[in-house]
């Protein structure tokens, strides 16, 4: 019989799961607000003459590009979540 648990939820999984949440909802929480002066200019991209739907994958995606920028900066944070490392243990305190 196995005497450690197969699945052990401590503090730490704790604060990286509410690092991943907090990540997503900022990100959420910015992608929401930029979308109401994206779409109308979007959709008026897409309404323009002779448009094969080129220009409206690109000009989305590279509008998204900044949002996917500060994304993957915060994820730089998760490492430093996961091994429970803090500016305190790491002599880092007060710099």
């Amino acid at each position: 019989m196995l005497k450690t648990p197969v699945l052990r939820w401590t503090m730490r999984e704790t604060r990286y799961l509410i690092g991943w949440i907090t990540i997503g909802v900022i990100a959420l929480a910015i992608g929401l607000s930029v979308m109401p002066l994206v779409v109308p200019m979007l959709d008026n991209l897409s309404n323009s003459a002779g448009n094969d739907g080129v220009q409206y994958w690109l000009v989305s995606n590279v509008l998204y590009l900044p949002l996917m920028y500060i994304v993957s900066r915060w994820m730089l944070i998760l490492p430093a979540i996961a091994v429970d490392s803090s500016r305190q243990r790491m002599g880092l305190h007060g710099r």
